[in-house]
């Protein structure tokens, strides 16, 4: 049976992936190993939403797990680097 790959994400559904905190989250994206969200308004003052690409979920959980094996950020960047992680944009995984 094939896995859904939804094609966008929500900030929730990234940090939920890889149980880690918002500010966290933000951390890796300045740090280079997610991409930048794309943002979305819905018309009010506080309506700004992030909509991250469907493969930021999976690469979220990977770098958690990256982490789990005691690695470092750099340690994570370098093999994202590589192309060793999920979602690597240059050869179009998702």
């Amino acid at each position: 049976m094939a896995r859904y790959a939804p094609k966008f994400a929500t900030t929730d559904e990234v940090s939920a992936a890889s149980g880690i905190s918002r500010v966290s989250l933000w951390r890796w994206v300045r740090l280079g190993l997610l991409p930048e969200p794309t943002r979305i308004s819905d018309g009010r003052a506080s309506g700004v939403r992030s909509r991250w690409p469907g493969w930021a979920v999976e690469r979220a959980a990977w770098i958690r797990a990256r982490r789990d094996e005691k690695l470092t950020l750099d340690e994570v960047a370098e093999l994202i680097r590589q192309g060793e992680a999920p979602g690597d944009e240059t050869t179009g995984a998702s």
